[in-house]
């Protein structure tokens, strides 16, 4: 009898434990940046199958389409960085409500389409010094990356508002839907031309559609602009983002330079194999990419009143351990047959330098994320690290005659040593501005 009385107890105190749980669960910072993070893991899914599909309808032009998307990472940092700063002033209050974010957002985006119909004719009257730039032959492909940036930077504006709202919910599902609308859409026009140039666009066509979607996100969470308010302009949001513009754009280069670089020192088929090569090594780059959305906002609400927000960090760096230990002991085992199942037997020439570049990107990642961190604690000095690894990167690559192996040190030498500075610095770093700067998070 006292068995049977037990047992009941027992089932009723799980469901009920189960509705006290869930609660917490869906509050906890690191199921947070761990929802993020997977949208990026999931968005990176969908690049390794695009990047998988293209390298085997494209063979050796691989690499031109690499050195083009490489161009077009380097080119949306500006929307990156005016990202980090929309969220950073949304999440402090600084932008004002609903109506006055309306608002602003309608401002930003007639500035933007203006600023559009510039770059497109720039672009086309510039497209043949651009594919030279690039080392390619696909003349238009490269004049449609600079409109493609400033899509990219409309798109910024919406999912950085979202940020700053803490409505990471959207902006995990753009990042998905652009992913999945660049594989179905490029893959299918390259499939059916065998062209650089319609694979390409498959970006273009995505981001059109994310920014229509996150369009209907915002009216709905926002409603209708406030008339009587003008809005934050964007020279405006630009002045007070400069430090995350040059900061984001030193990273970038760093990123992005070596696979633009290549082209121009090693041969069609080398170049290619190292294009192949780069992007597998990059997976923990792209995931930190995702962590980072968390931990922007996170450590801008605890610095903003005066807590040292060192929990953020440690929780980013934990789950960038997550994936970047997994992959450099894949690589080092099996970087032959990871290449050759990823992207045929002809892009394999890379081999030997993947675990080598896949350590230069971790080491990268870790860059990614102290200067997410420092530039939520309002800091500055670290711009000039940055210049420096990216010189030092910039100098060596084209100058110094090695073997892809060697180019791969060489990208290990330049980002392992920015990391390992910017990373003390964000140890060391007290927040600037309000509240008490000798406050800690527990």
């Amino acid at each position: 009898m006292a068995q049977r009385a037990v047992r009941p107890t027992a089932r009723r105190l799980r469901p009920s434990a189960w509705r006290e749980a869930l609660p917490v669960l869906r509050e906890s910072e690191t199921i947070k940046a761990a929802a993020l993070a997977a949208a990026y893991v999931v968005a990176i899914g969908l690049g390794l199958v695009f990047t998988i599909l293209a390298a085997r309808i494209l063979g050796d032009s691989y690499g031109a389409l690499a050195r083009i998307t490489s161009f077009y990472l380097i080119l949306t940092v500006p929307g990156l960085a005016l990202q980090a700063a929309v969220a950073r002033e949304v999440a402090v209050g600084d932008l004002g409500g609903s109506g006055a974010l309306a608002a602003s957002m309608r401002g930003w985006l007639r500035q933007i389409v203006v600023f559009g119909v510039i770059v497109v004719v720039a672009a086309v009257l510039l497209r043949a010094p651009l594919a030279d730039l690039l080392h390619v032959d696909q003349e238009w492909a490269a004049a449609t990356v600079p409109l493609t940036a400033v899509l990219w930077l409309a798109v910024s504006m919406q999912r950085g508002l979202l940020q700053g709202l803490r409505a990471y919910t959207p902006v995990g599902a753009s990042i998905v839907g652009e992913g999945a609308g660049r594989l179905i859409v490029g893959v299918g026009l390259g499939a059916a031309t065998s062209s650089v140039t319609w694979m390409w666009l498959g970006q273009l066509v995505a981001l059109v559609a994310v920014f229509v979607v996150l369009s209907a996100t915002l009216r709905a969470r926002l409603g209708t602009p406030v008339a009587e308010v003008r809005g934050e302009r964007l020279r405006d949001l630009i002045r007070t983002a400069w430090v995350p513009i040059v900061g984001l754009t030193l990273l970038a280069v760093l990123q992005n330079a070596d696979v633009i670089i290549s082209g121009h020192v090693f041969v069609k088929h080398e170049a290619s194999s190292y294009a192949a090569a780069a992007v597998a090594a990059k997976v923990p780059y792209w995931v930190t990419i995702g962590i980072a959305l968390y931990l922007l906002p996170e450590a801008t609400r605890r610095a903003a009143v005066g807590e040292r927000p060192l929990g953020v960090l440690a929780r980013s760096f934990g789950l960038l351990a997550a994936v970047a230990i997994p992959s450099l002991l894949i690589f080092a085992v099996a970087a032959e047959p990871v290449l050759r199942l990823g992207f045929g037997a002809k892009l394999t020439g890379a081999s030997d330098a993947l675990a080598t570049l896949c350590l230069a990107y971790t080491m990268l990642s870790a860059a990614y994320l102290a200067v997410q961190y420092l530039l939520a604690l309002r800091q500055e000095v670290f711009l000039v690290v940055l210049a420096a690894a990216a010189a030092l990167e910039l100098v060596m690559l084209p100058t110094i005659n090695v073997s892809l192996t060697g180019y791969a040190g060489l990208v290990l030498i330049a980002q392992g040593a920015g990391a390992v500075l910017l990373l003390a610095m964000a140890l060391r770093a007290q927040p600037r501005g309000v509240g008490n700067p000798e406050a800690v998070v527990p």
